[in-house]
Parts: structure tokens; sequence; C-alpha cells
């Protein structure tokens, strides 16, 4: 019994530590950036384990950037709308994506982005030219982490590798 005792004390006073050194931690803020329906607000709903950011099927949901945080979490994630087909929304979302980095390279570090997570749907099995341009335009200003969304199977592990062989100028493509 003892035994166990010391043990639970050991996880608590781990659990402690731990909850003391995330509240000392600066947030990291994180610009979301993908295709209309690719995930990135159930992305964001799954790093938070809340949700955070409303999802949907159809109609895209996000309208525009949107800053999110929990209390208590080191990290703050920008939820951008999704890149559409039509060019005109295309431009205003990147425009609005690049005055955010840049209006955050004027700040302190606290508020300037971090990092962009470029998401795409795994199961679509491919990345677009106008994708690969904008990850290139993205990663001049900003380190860039691509995220396969949704994925699920060989066809997921094989885009990863199709972009990883690309030899873009990013610190790394993970799978979701």
């Amino acid at each position: 019994m003892k035994n166990i005792e010391k043990n639970f004390t050991i996880v608590e006073d781990i659990i402690n530590k731990t909850e003391t050194e995330i509240k000392k931690m600066k947030p990291v803020n994180i610009l979301l950036v993908g295709k209309t329906g690719v995930g990135k607000s159930t992305l964001i709903n799954q790093v938070f384990r809340e949700n955070l950011a409303k999802t949907g099927i159809g109609r895209p949901i996000t309208k525009h950037l949107r800053r999110i945080s929990k209390e208590g979490i080191p990290i703050v994630l920008y939820d951008t709308r999704g890149l559409e087909l039509n060019l005109e929304v295309q431009k205003e979302v990147q425009k609005e994506i690049f005055s955010t980095i840049a209006e955050g390279k004027q700040k302190n570090n606290e508020e300037k982005i971090h990092l962009v997570y470029y998401c795409i749907n795994a199961n679509s099995s491919r990345i677009e030219p106008l994708e690969l341009e904008l990850i290139k335009k993205l990663s001049e200003e900003v380190p860039v982490l691509v995220v396969l969304t949704q994925s699920i199977g060989e066809p997921a592990k094989e885009l990863k590798t199709y972009i990883e062989n690309l030899n873009l100028n990013i610190y790394g493509v993970i799978n979701v």
C-alpha cells in the first residue's frame, strides 16, 4: 500500500511541476492555411481537445481569420478562411494571411506568427501547383510545416513521401 501511495505522490509531483513549467512558457503562434474543407477547424478542436472552432460540411465555415486560444495552453492558433477555387477569394485570403504575418513582425516576439501549418487533405492524394507556390511564398516569411489531415492508410503515406521529395523549403510533413 505504501508503494502505491508513494507512486501516486510522484505522479502528483510531476503533474504539478509540468503545470508550473507550462505557465512559464510564452505562447507559440501558429497560422493554419489550406483549401476550404481540408480540416483546419477540426485540427484546432483536436489541439485544444474542445470545440472552439465551428466545423461543417458543404459551404465554408470560417469567413475571416480568427485567433483561438485556451487558458493554460501556450499555443495560439489562427484559423484562416479556406482557399477556394474563386481567384478573387484566394487573393483576399492570401492578402489577409500575409498582412497578419507582416503585422506580427512589427510587434514583439509574443505576438508574431512563429509557424504556419499548411493543411492538405491526405485523402485527396494531391498538392496543387497553386498550393506549392503559396507554400514557397509563406516559407520566405515564416517556417512552414505541411500537415496532412485525415491521414488514413497507404495513400496518406505516399503523399507524405511525395511532398518530402519535392525538397520544399519547409520544416517537414506530418500526418494527422
